[in-house]
């Protein structure tokens, strides 16, 4: 039984915002300010994820264990 401290929410709505940002960055004629920050910074933000992706499930095994 998931509870409101469930993760899932959390990661849903990061791997979007991550799926939407590389879809900009991929458009046909993206903002040069985007594409500067997302190179700056896309090696930290992949980082981030497997990060959260590790830790979300971690906590769902524990929360499925109570």
């Amino acid at each position: 039984m998931l509870t409101e401290s469930s993760p899932i929410p959390l990661t849903y709505a990061s791997l979007k915002l991550y799926s939407v940002l590389r879809t900009l960055t991929k458009d046909e004629d993206p903002n040069d300010d985007l594409l500067d920050a997302w190179k700056d910074s896309e090696e930290q933000v992949a980082t981030g994820l497997i990060n959260l992706l590790k830790r979300s499930q971690r906590k769902c095994l524990f929360l499925v264990l109570l």
